[in-house]
């Protein structure tokens, strides 16, 4: 359980564990998860207690050679300046820098996408960047599993496998969710899907789910029986 994941965490060190990596491969929802988090904290539902603010950050955005352009002068608060510049993004306004809330000990960062950038480890500024993130107390990081090398992961004490929809009751709350007007069809899929594992399993990823219920909307599949077959319709 989300609320949980902090306050259970604790070492005799220092108290609240306070950066997670969560690793999950393509597709299981680990950028949904961080907007999760994000929305739930807004809405006051989430870790009031523990953070003042909490930013979402894609490192993909690192991957853009201009986005620091507006920051020469902050060389020392490179950290706070990435995440300026994705709330700018986010917000689609002007808001200078000084007026951005950021308070160290209560900042939570949900970085999202190491993977993306994972393979410019070497070069001078995300080691720079990187250096700065780790110095920060307060961090959730997702990645795919096969970008993620030992001494990054040892950075992080508490490790988290997201292998997507597991239970078979989120995944029929998802469908009578998606289907809340045609019982009918989620019935229909339902049984398409127990009458197919192979293709039931795939859909345990939340985007191959969707992309499922979407052609379900338009197309008759209940003679398709294979994943070969299924993925052609979805091309």
């Amino acid at each position: 359980e989300l609320p949980q994941v902090f306050s259970i965490l604790t070492n005799e060190k220092s108290g609240a564990i306070q950066r997670i990596l969560i690793l999950g491969g393509a597709g299981v929802g680990k950028s949904t998860l961080l907007q999760h988090i994000a929305y739930k904290w807004s809405k006051g539902r989430l870790w009031n207690d523990k953070f003042d603010y909490v930013y979402r950050v894609p490192l993909n955005i690192l991957l853009d050679k201009d986005w620091d352009s507006d920051y020469k002068a902050k060389k020392n608060e490179t950290l706070k300046c990435l995440t300026h510049y994705q709330l700018v993004n986010d917000l689609n306004e002007d808001l200078d820098i000084e007026d951005m809330p950021w308070k160290e000990e209560k900042t939570l960062l949900l970085l999202d996408g190491y993977d993306e950038v994972a393979h410019g480890r070497k070069n001078f500024m995300l080691q720079y960047i990187f250096e700065e993130i780790w110095q920060h107390k307060n961090i959730i990081l997702t990645s795919r599993p096969n970008a993620m090398d030992k001494e990054t992961a040892e950075k992080f004490v508490k490790k988290i496998e997201h292998a997507g929809l597991g239970d078979d009751d989120v995944m029929n709350k998802l469908l009578k969710k998606f289907f809340e007007k045609d019982e009918a069809k989620m019935t229909a899929l339902q049984n398409y899907l127990e009458e197919n594992p192979a293709i039931k399993d795939i859909c345990h990823i939340p985007v191959n789910l969707t992309m499922l219920c979407l052609l379900w909307t338009v197309r008759d599949l209940s003679q398709i029986s294979n994943i070969s077959d299924l993925y052609q319709q979805f091309i």
